[in-house]
């Protein structure tokens, strides 16, 4: 936790309220005595997946039409 507080920039106080919401949601699992936070293992193996899949390259094509609000 002490490792997410430093990265986030965030007090003790806004990390214990975004752990208390994900551990009731079940999204990690928080071991107290040795201070450490384990993504629960379906929302690993989704975040696993969801970052290794291949996003298909026409999913976002710009627009060629001129902006109307310029």
């Amino acid at each position: 936790m002490e490792e997410l507080k430093e990265k986030m920039r965030l007090n003790e106080d806004q990390i214990q309220q975004i752990m208390k919401f994900l551990s009731a949601y079940n999204f990690v699992i928080i071991n107290q005595e040795e201070k450490k936070v384990k993504l629960e293992e379906m929302i690993r193996k989704f975040l696993t997946q969801t970052t290794t899949s291949e996003v298909p390259s026409n999913l976002y094509k710009p627009s060629k039409k001129p902006c109307p609000f310029q």
